[in-house]
């Protein structure tokens, strides 16, 4: 039986250790300290330490990396923890999978592929390009096996923090109005966890993927009015938005650190966001779970506690 590391045990870890389960290969969860509920198999990782990660990890096929500081902590810790985990790791024969986002991109000027030009904007989407490098780097190179893979704004059960996250759903819920950035009439593609969970272990397992960048399955591009008002429709609830606009946001940054983290990446926002998930659906034959059946899904995890990605 083949045996992998998922490394944090946010939303997306807990969904790779269930997803692992699924296909028979029995799965170890790591992370500072153990989650609240979480019933698996656990051990006690500090990430940025190779020499834990590299005793940790041993006789582990498989390594997930699913775990991301706190987004005011990025440029403080992350480039330490995949750091850490690539020395490790290194000249092993463990395949490494690690979970990154659209950030390296930069503003798109039109539908993100795999082949779409990076051009980061800020710290964050910069940050972000230089550990998928570092990643993709080390399988090059020989060190490691490595792929990444990408997600979009994701949602779906235990998800928290998001664009469509269940805080704003709970707000829709009752009967408050949704906060959202930006705009709620651009479109904007969605990647469901399971679904981002799903391609993070696909890719893992096939060979001929190593060594790339690949972006999980998403929705269709829906705009977040159209999404929340899916939601709403079998209790029929139409969805009210507060929105804060560029203004807003800049001198919400002043005094909110979180909100000025989001800054830079107003972009996804106010304009279109659309991704393609051409390459995963052509070599996997695997497409995103329909809409319906996802918000079905994520409306009955509500009764679960949710917790930050």
């Amino acid at each position: 039986m083949q045996k992998a590391l998922v490394i944090g045990l946010g939303p997306l870890g807990k969904r790779v250790i269930k997803e692992l389960e699924s296909r028979g290969i029995e799965p170890l969860g790591s992370s500072c300290s153990r989650p609240a509920g979480f019933t698996g198999h656990w051990q006690a990782l500090d990430a940025r330490d190779s020499v834990e990660v590299r005793t940790c990890a041993q006789d582990y096929d498989l390594v997930f990396l699913c775990a991301a500081p706190k987004l005011t902590r990025w440029t403080a810790e992350f480039s330490d923890l995949v750091s850490g985990v690539l020395k490790g790791l290194a000249q092993t024969s463990t395949t490494l999978v690690f979970a990154s986002n659209m950030y390296a991109y930069g503003p798109p000027s039109g539908t993100l592929t795999e082949q779409s030009p990076e051009h980061p904007v800020g710290p964050k989407g910069k940050l972000r390009q230089h550990l998928d490098r570092a990643v993709l780097d080390a399988d090059q190179e020989g060190d490691l096996r490595t792929a990444v893979v990408r997600g979009s704004s994701f949602y779906g059960p235990q998800v928290a923090s998001s664009m469509v996250g269940a805080t704003q759903i709970q707000s829709m819920l009752n009967g408050k109005a949704v906060d959202a950035l930006g705009s709620v009439d651009q479109p904007h593609s969605f990647t469901y966890i399971d679904d981002f969970a799903r391609a993070m272990v696909t890719v893992a397992l096939d060979k001929d993927a190593w060594g790339q960048v690949w972006h999980a399955p998403v929705q269709q591009a829906i705009t977040l009015r159209g999404f929340m008002t899916a939601l709403g429709q079998p209790l029929r609830i139409v969805p009210r938005f507060r929105v804060a606009g560029r203004v807003i946001v800049n001198v919400m940054a002043l005094f909110n650190p979180d909100m000025r983290e989001l800054e830079e990446t107003l972009y996804a926002y106010t304009k279109p966001f659309v991704v393609s998930d051409a390459k995963y659906r052509a070599a996997f034959n695997d497409d995103a779970t329909p809409l319906a059946e996802t918000l079905r899904q994520t409306m009955q995890s509500l009764k679960e506690p949710v917790v930050d990605p």
